[in-house]
């Protein structure tokens, strides 16, 4: 897992800014307990630790920082205006409870003019940095999707299809990480037992 991407098969992909006027109406095929898991704008990891009564903590699987001339890339808030960035840290996580995988993340941390080292802690998830840093963030979920992908399901030793979602955080105006989460399809009895 930590020496090659792992392939991720989306099955179906809902984008949620091209959708806006529909965001509180996900097809409904989608059941309950995914739809408040995949839209929920609080942190996930702080409220799977509140609902479990049970830290959640990271294991890092990879990380390495790619340094760049000086990249324009769009700008997520702003759609006209572009940010420079100079690093790009990106990180491969899995997301535990009580030693069970249940959710994997990739994340790339856009640095610019923002010193942020504490988002990388070893063992503590990026929400739960954030959440006790006091940083004035905004969340924008993008899309949520369900697809397959033999590593994850191994590793959660659980049969698929998996349910994903893809979010940018925001400083201020500018970009300050691309998180893209996929969940064990056991999430929800996990949560709730």
């Amino acid at each position: 897992m930590t020496r090659k991407k792992i392939q991720f098969i989306k099955n179906w992909e809902y984008n949620l800014k091209k959708d806006l006027k529909n965001f509180n109406y996900l097809p409904s095929f989608i059941p309950i307990e995914w739809q408040i898991l995949l839209t929920n704008d609080g942190s996930f990891t702080r409220n799977a630790s509140i609902i479990n009564n049970s830290i959640t903590t990271i294991q890092l699987c990879k990380q390495n920082s790619i340094y760049t001339s000086r990249k324009k890339i769009k700008n997520f808030i702003s759609y006209h205006k572009y940010q420079t960035v100079n690093r790009i840290t990106e990180r491969y996580v899995w997301l535990t409870q009580e030693k069970e995988k249940i959710g994997f993340a990739y994340f790339q941390y856009l640095s610019n003019r923002y010193k942020m080292s504490y988002l990388f802690h070893n063992n503590q998830p990026v929400g739960s940095s954030l959440i006790a840093s006091e940083t004035n963030i905004h969340r924008d979920l993008e899309n949520v999707y369900l697809g397959y992908c033999q590593e994850l399901e191994s590793s959660f030793e659980c049969i698929g299809p998996l349910w994903g979602r893809s979010y940018n955080i925001h400083v201020e105006t500018d970009t300050l990480l691309i998180i893209h989460e996929i969940f064990s399809s056991k999430l929800p009895k996990i949560l709730i037992t």
